[in-house]
């Protein structure tokens, strides 16, 4: 089937709102909230596990479950049987699969696994959403309901925003480690009158210095470590002609190259 215009739009919106999401863990958070306004369900867990040792590395779910220590190792004794969570679904590959994709309903009802664990818990529908990361463990996104499984709709839906899920989560990613390294900066002694400031691909500040954010308000009048125009411009031009000046050459301006931003 194809989406409407309208499912486009509110995937759009998803990516929008995830754009600025500051570290994994707001990611994984604004993720199970925002997929579930596109596709209704139960339950939306966001989860990092460890499927050889049986553990949840950390994981965030929508509507706010009532999981317990209990429900935890139950599902673990038999999570070998998830026939979502197979040796090809731990390849570090991505994935999107519902469990009607992979099990008929008679053989997945005589499964332990659905009678002491998924049937309990109300879940008679599951899809999983892989996003890559290591052979042997599951990054994923996890669809259940209780009375009507996934659709077609909602798993183009899904297979629409999977890539910009993969996309966005690394981008969170980077930006905790940028942060990190521009906070490890300010630390270092002798980093008097250095200022650094971490551009994104074609677009504005991602993180800067204290002292990078006060050359751009001196030079500029640009306040909040946002990338002046100006400054923006100059950097397009020079990416294009790739010409390095020699050392002391003036950049837009008369600003010199102590003043630049790191390209």
């Amino acid at each position: 089937m194809s989406l409407r215009e309208a499912d486009y739009r509110k995937v759009l919106s998803v990516v929008d709102a995830l754009a600025a999401a500051p570290n994994p863990e707001a990611f994984m958070e604004r993720t199970v909230r925002l997929v579930h306004d596109l596709v209704p369900a139960d339950s939306l867990v966001f989860s990092e596990s460890d499927p050889i040792n049986w553990v949840e590395l950390v994981g965030t779910a929508w509507p706010i479950s009532s999981w317990t220590d209990e429900m935890e190792t139950v599902y673990w004794t038999y999570a070998y049987q998830n026939p979502l969570c197979d040796a090809f679904a731990h390849d570090g590959a991505a994935h999107l699969r519902r469990m009607s994709d992979v099990i008929d309903r008679r053989g997945l009802e005589r499964l332990d696994f659905y009678q002491e664990s998924l049937h309990p818990n109300g879940v008679e529908y599951d899809l999983m959403m892989q996003l890559p990361w290591g052979v042997g463990r599951c990054r994923a996104v996890e669809v259940s309901r209780s009375d009507r499984d996934i659709s077609e709709r909602d798993v183009e839906v899904l297979a629409t925003l999977q890539p910009h899920l993969i996309h966005g989560y690394r981008d969170s990613q980077d930006r905790l480690r940028l942060r990190h390294a521009v906070a490890e900066l300010e630390d270092a002694r002798g980093s008097d009158g250095v200022g650094l400031a971490i551009l994104a691909r074609g677009g504005p500040t991602i993180q800067a210095t204290d002292r990078a954010r006060a050359y751009l308000e001196d030079y500029f009048g640009e306040r909040g470590g946002r990338l002046p125009d100006e400054l923006g411009r100059w950097l397009l031009a020079e990416r294009i002609a790739d010409v390095r000046e020699p050392p002391g050459a003036a950049g837009p301006s008369g600003v010199s190259r102590r003043c630049r931003s790191a390209r």
